[in-house]
């Protein structure tokens, strides 16, 4: 029966695997990374306007912030569950920019 061969044993330390550092001397680059491009083109130029903003996400002063338009669909579906009409009308106000809820709570 054979016996399995340790590296104390001395046998095999030829094909034991090496370090790469050890095999090839380190190298250093100095040019910029080469660029993935899953277009065509060599990948030189940057392409960083391949989503442009669209209409819709540009900024309008007439536009309802976020906050209001939420208080405003509160205001509306409240309205309507209670069967107030004011109140959904309030609501509607709101989301037609023609009030805030801010100015409400000041009067």
């Amino acid at each position: 029966m054979a016996s399995i061969p340790t590296i104390d044993s001395g046998v095999g330390l030829e094909q034991q695997p090496h370090m790469p550092s050890e095999v090839v001397s380190p190298t250093r680059v100095d040019e910029a990374p080469q660029q993935a491009s899953t277009t065509p083109g060599d990948g030189r130029v940057v392409h960083d306007n391949h989503n442009p903003p669209a209409d819709s996400d540009m900024t309008d002063e007439n536009k309802v912030p976020f906050k209001e338009k939420m208080i405003g669909y509160a205001q509306k579906t409240r309205g309507t569950i209670l069967r107030k009409p004011s109140l959904k009308e309030h609501g509607e106000k709101i989301l037609q920019g023609e009030t805030t809820h801010a100015d409400d709570r000041q009067k």
